[in-house]
């Protein structure tokens, strides 16, 4: 989002925080760790010149690049995977508090995105939450109530039938 608003809206003076989190008792953010993936497509016309570009977005210099120091104005405004970086390379970065997006990176309570087959139901579901809440048609604590009530019976409903499969797939051996 930063990098949208460095290139279609430079003067708009906004901030970025963690969402607050109950998700353990000292109310530390989680976040889920994710990634860009980039590969070579098969049928590619320059594999081995693609295969260079993947090379060296993989150094510390060819990622820094990528993810966009001031010379970079092209990047992707983004933290790079690697825990150390380049000195001054995060003060000219052009996100101007990718500090708080690091911080979350290496917080305890980074994870990947869960592995469930409900996933993007739910991702709907929370999406759908916010709409309420931005609308003020529910509150904060009533949206995600409703979406965790919805949710946790389809996920019940899911494991019940995962457990029958099991059980009829132990029986037939």
């Amino acid at each position: 989002m930063a990098n949208f608003i460095r290139f279609h809206n430079p003067n708009l003076n906004y901030g970025c925080a963690p969402f607050p989190s109950g998700y353990d008792d000292h109310g530390e953010p989680v976040t889920f760790a994710d990634t860009d993936v980039i590969s070579i497509p098969a049928g590619c016309p320059h594999p081995e010149e693609a295969w260079a570009v993947l090379k060296f977005i993989n150094t510390y210099e060819g990622m820094e690049y990528l993810c966009g120091g001031k010379e970079n104005h092209g990047g992707q405004g983004k933290l790079t995977p690697f825990k150390i970086t380049t000195p001054g390379w995060l003060e000219e970065h052009p996100h101007r508090q990718l500090d708080v997006f690091i911080q979350l990176a290496k917080s305890k309570n980074a994870t990947i995105t869960p592995h469930i087959a409900v996933w993007t139901e739910y991702q709907n579901e929370l999406g759908a939450a916010f709409d309420r809440m931005w609308l003020g048609e529910a509150s904060p604590v009533d949206a995600l109530r409703s979406v965790r009530e919805r949710m946790q019976e389809k996920l019940d409903r899911l494991t019940a039938i995962r457990k029958m499969r099991a059980e009829t797939a132990d029986e037939l051996r």
